[in-house]
């Protein structure tokens, strides 16, 4: 597990207060929208204080990002957020980052809008109701630099015994340009994945750990959209 004293972090960062910097400890206290969402957060400034430059990060040399399906919890209206979940949330904290790219031009695309949402650490799925205020659901749009970010736990398995279905998290992801896309995350290791359930390669990705004052397990997605 790779540590870093957050202190030291915050110190040397070179980009100050992000979505997930100090406004987003109050939104953690509230869940309220954060009112911009930040390039990097956390994790980008614990690159920068380790002399990377998570800018520079090479185009993908892929395929679109595969398509999965919606499921019968989307709800539209998400608020603009950098975490998913309440203060104190049960579960394995997580922080996913990546960035969204053209397929024909292999670069970055600005303002694509991102609805995430998933089941909490137990499995099940919230914030339908209005008085849940989308709780385990956010929507963000990408940088200048094709970025996005967001903290939430590491979702529990939806369903019961056999019909348990992996860890996963939701997106749908659109831009102007570009073909929308509906698609899952998962996490390569989890047993639910293979005979069980075949997620496509594209959409599994390997978590890896991090300190930033407390552990987070830390996963990269990137996701390539079509042209119209």
């Amino acid at each position: 597990m790779e540590k870093w004293n957050r202190r030291e972090l915050l110190k040397n960062s070179l980009l100050g207060l992000t979505a997930l910097g100090t406004g987003a400890f109050a939104l953690r206290e509230t869940l309220a929208p954060t009112p911009a969402y930040g390039e990097l957060g956390e994790y980008g400034k614990f690159l920068i204080a380790r002399g990377e430059k998570p800018d520079e990060a090479p185009l993908p040399a892929r395929e679109p990002t595969d398509s999965d399906s919606m499921g019968p919890y989307y709800k539209e209206g998400a608020p603009f957020r950098g975490y998913l979940m309440p203060r104190d949330a049960p579960g394995t904290p997580m922080i996913i980052r990546g960035r969204v790219y053209g397929h024909d031009t292999r670069k970055t695309l600005e303002g694509a809008t991102i609805d995430v949402w998933q089941a909490d650490a137990s499995g099940s799925y919230h914030g339908m109701d209005e008085k849940e205020n989308y709780l385990y659901r956010a929507r963000m749009r990408t940088s200048r630099r094709g970025l996005y970010q967001f903290e939430t736990v590491h979702p529990g398995r939806y369903g019961f015994g056999f019909w348990a279905r992996p860890s996963h998290i939701h997106f749908y992801i659109r831009h102007p340009d570009y073909q929308s896309l509906v698609t899952q995350l998962y996490f390569r290791g989890d047993p639910r994945l293979g005979d069980h359930e075949r997620a496509r390669p594209s959409l599994i990705i390997p978590l890896r750990k991090i300190s930033l004052g407390k552990t987070f397990e830390l996963g990269n997605f990137d996701i390539v959209l079509v042209r119209k």
